[in-house]
């Protein structure tokens, strides 16, 4: 199975939601189901690709940006989407 990835800048206020699954941190604001997340992920796929998983990027990558899921100015963190390739 062949995969590709791509790397955002999200709020570390969705980080837990996106990694560990766990949205009881969000406020109503800012809440968004496990399924909201899989749905705006797999938004993003790459042709012939589906959304499989986050993944860590392994560093400190913390800075001020434009958050993508939200767009929002936030402290963001880059992550990175894992995406399976679709085989028929």
């Amino acid at each position: 199975m062949n995969f590709e990835h791509r790397d955002f800048d999200v709020s570390t206020d969705y980080l837990s939601g996106l990694i560990n699954g766990d949205v009881s941190g969000l406020d109503d604001d800012e809440a968004l189901n496990l399924e909201e997340f899989e749905q705006w992920a797999q938004g993003q796929a790459p042709e012939g690709f589906r959304f499989s998983h986050w993944a860590d990027m392994g560093e400190d990558t913390k800075d001020f940006r434009i958050c993508e899921v939200c767009g929002l100015l936030a402290e963001t963190e880059t992550v990175r989407a894992m995406y399976a390739e679709v085989t028929p």
